[in-house]
């Protein structure tokens, strides 16, 4: 299995980058390799993602929310 692990120093506070991790509507304006993400940012919720790169073929896949602490920590694991 294979995990991506990122982390970046933001220049905005916790309620901003909280706002734009959990707003999937706007996931295509900053992340466009992540078409539509469908579902609700809520510890054991389960999300439906479309992952498509630009130039590839898109795979839809299901993905469930594991940790979701307002302005503390969100994370998803899901399969391609």
């Amino acid at each position: 299995m294979y995990e991506i692990i990122t982390d970046i120093e933001i220049k905005a506070s916790p309620t901003q980058v909280w706002h734009a991790l959990t707003d999937f509507q706007s996931y295509p304006r900053w992340n466009p390799s992540i078409r539509t993400i469908e579902g609700t940012a809520a510890k054991g919720q389960q999300l439906k993602v479309l992952f498509q790169p630009d130039g590839a073929f898109g795979m839809k896949f299901s993905a469930v929310v594991i940790a979701s602490v307002p302005e503390v920590e969100f994370q998803w694991m899901g399969c391609l």
